[in-house]
This record gives C-alpha cells, structure tokens and sequence, in this order.
C-alpha cells in the first residue's frame, strides 16, 4: 500500500510494479489525484491501478473511469479473491502492451507493417549503408487512380488495398518486409546486396499481384499498379532521398495498365541526365559472381550496368533504358559496356586471372 504520496514515485520508479493498489481513504491526499499523477507519467501509463476503500465505492465512480482506475474495491476483502483480481488485471495489463506493440508496427487495415515503422528500418539502413555500395533496396508500388472515386469504388478501393496487403505478405519473405505506406502506395525493404535476389523479389511481387480484382456493389475494380525500385548505398542522403528515387522509378513501368503514362517532364530529365552521363563517362559495371558446383577452376562473373546521377548515387538500367531506347542513346551504351567489359578481361588476364 503506498499511504505516503512523496514516497510514491520513488517506489514505483525502484521496484517497477507489475499492479499498484492505493489506499482510498487516504486523509493527507486524495487517492484520486496521485493515481491521475502517476499516470501523467508515459513510463507508468499502462500499469494497473487497484483502490481499495471502506467507505462507499460510489463516492469515487465520477472519477474512476477518467483516472483510469483499474478497479475499486471495497473492504474488507478476501485474500484469495483480492489475489485472483491482481492476477487477472497483470495478464490483462500484458495483453494490451502486446497488442499495442504490434499496433504500433502496423497498419490497421492491411496488417503490414506501418509508415512510421518502414521509415525507423529504412532510417537504420540507410545508415549502415555509409561506406558500401549496397546495402539493399526498396521496391515501391503504387496503385493507380484511386482519386475522386464514388463511394462504391471507394469500399473497392480498401478492398483492393486489403487483397494486395494479403498477397505482399505471402510473396515478401524475411528479413525482407512489405509496409503500407499510404492509401495509394506500398513499399518493400529488401536487406540483400545481391541483384539478382532483388529481381526475383520484383518478379515474384509482380506475379502475386498479377490479376488482383474485387468487387463490391458490382463495382469491379482490377489491380492496376507501377513497380519501382532503388537501391540503397553509401551514396544515399536520406530516406527522403531513396523513397522519392523509388517512386520516380515508379512512373516508368505500369503493371496491369496499357502503357506507362510518363510526362513530357519526366522524359526530357531522363534525356538530359543520359547524355550527361555519357559526356562524363558516369557509366560502371558491376560484377556478381557465379558459383560453380562442380568445382571447375574458372570464375564466372554475371555483369550488370549502373548510371551514376551527379552526386555518385548508382541508378538501375530499368530506370533509364527506356528514355534511352526512345532517344537512341542505346548503341552508345552497348559499345561502352562492350568497351568496358573488354578491357576489365584484359586486365584481368595479365593479372594471371581467367575470368569468363
């Protein structure tokens, strides 16, 4: 029983209780007011407060509901049955703070993971990405033409929302993890540094969300939705920085759409950064190793392109192919990868290696 309120705080504070019970009769302090004190306190908050009184419980009914009295109790009281009381409201006091840190990771709605818990992971990687090439990606998708919806498309458009969180979750295996970020946007952070996993990542998103359609008030709406990827690595600034890369990278290519709807705007920034890019020779390859499981002496290399932006940060070909298919700006590309790549065997060679 704490009957002494100086000494409250620093009790609760030593022995971190599971429950607190108060006296109510208490003639130095209401009861009332310390419990609203304690739980002012955000550490204390969620923990189970139990009065106990002689005098008639209903004199402290008004406040009990507002404190957030756990329960009154008036005396005297059986042991056993005060005991069960004190057990029931710890297990109860657990389950909450269980429920309320899952709640708080996720979205109500789809059950992935939430914005603000995307955004602390992706915080995390983009600070250990401070040094190194690549330290995963994030595969972005964006559901389109969910505006100015009647109601009836818009009851189709949260069940659209709830079947594509339903799929993510089967096609997004850990540590990767799939987050809603918005109403219109979902987002995956992929941890591996290997391309060709986060291709299959891509693909395998791709297919699960491949004929995606629900339909309420015979309203039909499909799965019509853009896929964007952009990896993360030392020269990243911010997750500002990799999360607008990914859904710039989101206009290019649209799934379950005629065609990819991109702005005059966006393909003359795209023109213009290629041939800069040319100029200044901002073009590297990167080399992934083949494993070969019958021991053959040999090193396979499986080689991928990068374009480098004006600050050092590498963009996936699938970002700007295109623009360069459009502007014929392809041959050039080809003769410097083809160029590049010979000369890397070259040098290769006369470092006595045998690189294929």
């Amino acid at each position: 029983f704490l009957n002494e309120a100086t000494s409250a705080f620093e009790a609760i504070t030593n022995y971190h209780p599971d429950l607190l019970i108060l006296n109510g009769d208490m003639t130095h302090v209401s009861a009332m007011d310390l419990a609203q004190i304690i739980r002012h306190e955000e550490q204390f908050f969620g923990m189970p407060i139990i009065i106990l009184t002689k005098r008639d419980k209903r004199l402290f009914d008004a406040q009990a509901s507002e404190v957030g009295i756990d329960a009154l109790i008036g005396l005297p009281v059986d042991e056993n049955d005060l005991s069960a009381i004190c057990k029931a409201r710890i297990q109860r006091a657990k389950n909450l703070r269980r429920e309320y840190q899952y709640l708080a990771k996720r979205d109500a709605l789809t059950g992935l993971y939430n914005r603000h818990y995307f955004h602390e992971k992706l915080a995390q990687t983009v600070s250990l990405s401070q040094g190194k090439s690549s330290c995963g990606a994030i595969i972005y998708i964006n559901i389109s033409n969910q505006e100015n919806d009647p109601d009836d498309l818009q009851i189709c458009r949260r069940s659209l929302s709830i079947e594509l969180g339903n799929r993510l979750r089967t096609s997004v295996t850990p540590p990767s993890f799939a987050a809603r970020i918005d109403d219109h946007s979902f987002a995956i952070l992929n941890y591996s540094t290997d391309e060709r996993e986060i291709d299959l990542q891509t693909e395998s998103v791709k297919n699960a969300l491949q004929n995606t359609e629900v339909t309420v008030h015979d309203h039909s709406v499909s799965g019509e939705y853009e896929i964007g990827i952009s990896l993360i690595g030392s020269q990243t600034q911010s997750i500002t920085d990799a999360v607008s890369r990914a859904r710039e990278a989101s206009q290019i290519a649209s799934y379950g759409l005629p065609q990819a709807n991109l702005t005059k705007d966006w393909t003359e920034r795209w023109t213009k950064q290629i041939a800069e890019a040319l100029e200044e020779e901002r073009f590297r390859l990167v080399y992934q190793p083949i494993a070969n499981l019958a021991g053959h002496p040999q090193s396979f290399y499986e080689v991928f392109l990068r374009m480098q932006d004006e600050f050092g940060t590498d963009i996936l070909p699938h970002e700007f192919l295109i623009t360069a298919e459009k502007d014929g700006y392809c041959s050039r590309i080809d003769r410097w990868v083809i160029d590049q790549a010979i000369h890397v065997l070259s040098e290769q060679e006369q470092a006595g290696h045998d690189p294929t």
